[in-house]
């Protein structure tokens, strides 16, 4: 889905989700969603175009990065938090020994 959830847009107090409603194939899937508890995540993931491959090939790869807008309800917020910090302290094994997640070792 490329557009918002309805009762994510609802926690914007400037628009008016009531009129957003026709964008919407089938808005009455979102009556029973507390806005409360609705994030919105966007994976940033990579696109790129072989080099080797046909005008409309693309490859898109894993994303690295990951935006969460934070929920209105804190304890919500609280388990993107904690996500967070135990994505940041997971470890793997290589042949080299335990490593961080590859983001860790990126040289910029």
């Amino acid at each position: 889905m490329n557009m918002p959830a309805l009762p994510y847009l609802k926690r914007i107090p400037e628009l008016n989700s009531e009129l957003l409603k026709p964008a919407y194939t089938a808005p009455a899937v979102w009556d029973d969603f507390d806005p409360a508890t609705m994030t919105l995540c966007s994976p940033d993931p990579q696109a790129i175009r072989p080099p080797d491959e046909k005008a409309n090939v693309l490859q898109v790869t894993l994303p690295t990065n990951f935006k969460v807008a934070r929920f209105d309800a804190e304890k919500g917020s609280e388990v993107l938090r904690r996500l967070e910090q135990e994505i940041d302290d997971a470890r793997f094994d290589t042949a080299e020994g335990r490593r961080a997640h590859p983001r860790h070792d990126a040289v910029l």
